[in-house]
């Protein structure tokens, strides 16, 4: 759980400064090695306005630092916070040359929200290579208690929810709206969609029936479009 201590001291910086602290929005794919750990190598761009990056870059270091990433911790820890125009040192073809990139920062940590449901965190997802998806991810568990219903359900983290009682959800806000509506003694009946190994389909379809006897909102009070219509509840 250690943090490097010059992303501590990044971080810091940043929060002198009255800046944002939040890590950039990755819209590019790194290439893993043979031990399943990133390397600095640009698969492709998902994104190519904002990372136009080409297929086997190597990303070096940011334009004007003497300092070299040396892996996606580093690329990380330099982005973060940045906005604008960011100029980065790339190997292309043996040469380097600088690439000018406009990163967007990702949601401050502190400001995001769920709803637990008997041990299952729902809450919204936002992957950086969803315009490859061919249907939109929108809400996924992010977290499963201990000794909790959803886990002896077999409830994972990742697992992506696909329906409630048979209706689909694009936003974790009409969620709430449906919870707060139904009745409170009537078992939830959800379908999550789960990744597989197999050569013939992408995912497994879960049917999972929830007792439905814990409810809470989780994340800030400044969410009353979720809060509000769950607060009615004697959870």
């Amino acid at each position: 759980m250690a943090t490097p201590i010059q992303d501590v001291c990044r971080i810091l910086d940043l929060l002198r400064a009255g800046a944002p602290v939040s890590p950039p929005r990755m819209g590019f794919a790194l290439l893993k090695d043979e031990d399943g750990k990133f390397t600095l190598r640009v698969a492709r761009s998902l994104d190519p306005a904002r990372w136009p990056f080409e297929a086997g870059d190597r990303i070096v270091g940011l334009a004007g630092s003497s300092d070299s990433l040396k892996n996606l911790s580093d690329l990380v820890g330099v982005l973060r916070g940045r906005t604008g125009a960011v100029p980065l040192v790339v190997e292309r073809r043996s040469r380097r040359q600088t690439v000018v990139t406009h990163p967007t920062l990702r949601k401050p940590l502190l400001e995001r929200y769920g709803i637990m449901i008997d041990g299952a965190l729902l809450a919204p997802v936002d992957y950086e290579d969803e315009p490859d998806s061919p249907e939109a991810v929108r809400l996924a568990v992010h977290f499963v208690e201990s000794a909790s219903t959803a886990l002896s359900l077999g409830i994972q983290p990742g697992d992506i929810l696909y329906s409630v009682d048979g209706h689909r959800f694009n936003d974790l806000e009409a969620l709430a709206a449906y919870l707060h509506g139904r009745p409170e003694s009537k078992p939830l009946e959800v379908v999550l969609k789960r990744s597989n190994s197999a050569t013939t389909s992408a995912y497994d379809y879960l049917a999972r029936t929830l007792p439905y006897e814990e409810v809470k909102t989780v994340g800030p009070v400044e969410t009353p479009a979720v809060a509000g219509r769950l607060s009615a509840r004697p959870h």
